[in-house]
This record gives C-alpha cells, sequence and structure tokens, in this order.
C-alpha cells in the first residue's frame, strides 16, 4: 500500500494521510522518554491489505469525520510526555477504529489480562500490534511467551532514531 512504501523509504518516523489532493507523507519527531516501554508483537497471521481496505471502506459511513479524529489522536500520540498519557491515546485511536469498523480489539480478543496497552498496526488484527506497558521486559516477554507468542521486538529494535 502506499503506507507501506512511504514507511520502507522514510529515514525516520513519519505520519501519512490521504486528503483530498493526494497522500501526505510528512517526516516527524518522535523520541519520547518512555520508548523502552514499547514493544512490537509479532501475531503471526498476515492480514491481507487489500481486504482490510476494503472492509474499512465498506464499513465506515463518514470518513472524513473519523478521519479528523485519527489526525487528533496522533497529534496528541506524537506529543505525550508520559506512557500513561501515551497509552491513553492508544487506546482511543483501537477504541474508534474498532468501532468503526465493527471488529473487535486485540487486547479484547488475545490479551485481555494484560498489564498495559495493545494496538493493532497494519489491517486490523495483521501481523502486528504495539505493546506498551511499565512492567519489566522480562514479565512482558514471559506473558507473550505464554500465550504462545515469541517474537517481542523492543521499539528500538524495529524504529529508525
Amino acid at each position: 500500500s502506499g503506507y507501506d512504501i512511504a514507511c520502507a523509504t522514510a529515514s525516520g518516523p513519519v505520519t501519512y494521510q490521504n486528503t483530498s489532493n493526494g497522500r501526505l507523507v510528512q517526516s516527524v519527531s518522535f523520541n519520547p522518554g518512555f520508548k523502552e516501554q514499547l514493544y512490537f508483537l509479532h501475531l503471526g497471521k498476515k492480514q491481507n491489505t487489500r481486504e482490510g481496505i476494503q472492509h474499512y471502506r465498506s464499513s465506515v459511513a463518514d470518513k472524513s469525520e473519523l478521519a479528523e479524529q485519527i489526525t487528533d489522536i496522533t497529534g496528541k500520540l506524537l506529543l505525550a510526555a508520559e506512557l500513561d498519557e501515551f497509552c491513553y491515546y492508544l487506546e482511543l485511536h483501537e477504541v474508534l477504529i474498532s468501532s468503526a469498523l465493527q471488529l473487535p480489539k486485540a487486547k479484547d480478543t488475545h490479551f485481555s489480562d494484560f498489564p498495559g496497552s495493545v494496538k493493532s498496526l497494519g489491517a486490523w488484527g495483521g501481523d502486528f500490534v504495539c505493546v506498551a506497558s511499565d512492567e519489566d521486559e522480562n514479565r512482558i516477554r514471559r506473558y507473550f511467551i505464554d500465550k504462545g507468542y515469541e517474537t517481542l521486538l523492543k521499539y528500538y529494535e524495529v524504529i529508525l532514531p
């Protein structure tokens, strides 16, 4: 997708937006003090992006209002100074998308007892989720291993500075 290409060719964090004038890709600063508490968990379930987009287009009635809400939340995520603030907006984003697509949240489906936030990435229910928690890294890893998920990557292992 256009988003995948924008990310693959970026030299750092970006935001991506489809607008009436085309795609808008902007370099952004995102280097939070809590980045050591951010992870990416591989779920091992590759989703078809084309099907995800088609589902979105058929499910969401007022795309412009949803896009405005998501854009606002994205800005707040980028400015979050503390992990709890970041988690609040991460979860709000997840709730909005879950409601719009009428699909369950990743945390509700797989990790309802996880002590932190879990946010779907890519096509809904896809291959990765973002995990944010102030728990000890070893405890987080053990939690996911016990659930059958072994690939947990730290933020700095995946994201360019």
